[in-house]
């Protein structure tokens, strides 16, 4: 069922942000098809919006910044140092919202083809394994960059739902997610595989003109 948007608002502007407790995101990952767990805390998060489209970008990444996250989403020339805004041995999250217009508020409680899924366009990374590292290697015949030696999934939220309102002061976003559908795009077969999660929290999201130049914009 999907929020009420008034149910949202009241419960961002309840939430005080004081609290640096209540400012993050956590819980974990689990990808059974490989066996795969990751935990999950994001304490960073940016946004921008190009008045059409809105996107958000968390991590818990240490460094993590305004800046480096652009750089990360682009445009840029690889190879491109990840380790300051992509977690080793845990996951980030880019929400991208179109035809944004200061709110959105949605939620998708079972994973049903014929039901109205805006989550299509945000993205959960997965950087698996212990003891694997960032190096730096021709991949797929094509350019040089830093990759992770390890499993890397990408995925879609099929459970969820989120809340998220504001603008260039500052934007409120809760979140929960319950589970991601996706692939490893390292692998030759982009064989499908769901992850189940238990993410959850809310967060302020900083407001970064530097995301002007992201290429997902």
């Amino acid at each position: 069922m999907r929020w009420s948007l008034a149910a949202v608002v009241m419960a961002l502007v309840c939430c005080s942000k004081d609290d640096a407790g209540t400012n993050s995101i956590s819980g974990t990952v689990s990808l059974p098809s490989r066996g795969h767990t990751a935990a999950i805390f994001w304490d960073t998060a940016v946004g921008y919006s190009n008045g059409s489209t809105f996107i958000a970008y968390l991590t818990g990444a240490e460094g993590a910044s305004c800046g480096s996250i652009a750089e990360f989403l682009g445009p840029n020339d690889p190879p491109t140092r990840k380790d300051s805004v992509l977690q080793g041995g845990s996951c980030t999250l880019m929400i991208k919202i179109e035809e944004w217009s200061g709110t959105s508020v949605e939620s998708r409680t079972s994973v049903d083809a014929d039901s109205i899924h805006p989550g299509l366009s945000t993205v959960l990374s997965c950087h698996f394994g212990e003891g694997e590292t960032w190096v730096k290697e021709i991949r797929n015949e094509e350019y040089e960059d830093y990759y992770w030696s390890g499993d890397y999934f990408m995925g879609s939220p099929e459970v969820y739902s989120w809340g998220i309102i504001g603008d260039e002061s500052g934007i409120d976003l809760q979140v929960d997610f319950g589970q991601f559908d996706g692939n490893f795009p390292d692998e030759t077969e982009f064989e499908r595989h769901s992850a189940t999660a238990d993410i959850a929290g809310e967060m302020t999201v900083s407001w970064c003109e530097d995301l002007v130049t992201a290429e997902v914009l």
